[in-house]
């Protein structure tokens, strides 16, 4: 992964701030297809009591390091409906991301994207589909 000391910084400031149930590192990065000028997305997933947009902000405004760090953060129940929704983000996050916080709730969104999967989900190069009604 590229800049761990500056992540590991980041997630500890998040933490001691948020006191977030789930950090994801996903895309390019966590997929290991990082380029020079790639990002870091992060998903946090915390008890926000502030709309999606100051929470972007919030999450930006706790980055001391010089990674550049692309935080997305949901509550836990706004990542689950997505999650349950098919929301292409979120099941990207759990397919290919890595845990840095939350390892036991991540395990458990896999099981169900695994029981998911087995319903007819299927991953395309582009998008998910599935036959699921």
């Amino acid at each position: 992964m590229s800049y761990p000391s500056e992540v590991a910084e980041y997630c500890e400031k998040v933490c001691s701030e948020l006191k977030p149930s789930l950090i994801i590192l996903h895309g390019s990065t966590a997929k290991g297809l990082n380029g020079r000028w790639s990002d870091l997305d992060l998903i946090v997933i915390a008890d926000f009591d502030v709309p999606l947009i100051d929470r972007v902000g919030k999450l930006l405004d706790l980055n001391e390091t010089r990674a550049p760090i692309e935080p997305l953060g949901y509550t836990p129940r706004e990542f689950d409906d997505m999650f349950s929704k098919l929301n292409p983000l979120a099941l990207e996050a759990v397919e290919n991301g890595v845990a840095l916080l939350g390892q036991n709730l991540f395990r458990q969104f896999r099981s169900r994207l695994e029981e998911i999967k087995s319903k007819g989900l299927k991953r395309t190069k582009s998008d998910w589909t599935t036959a699921i009604p």
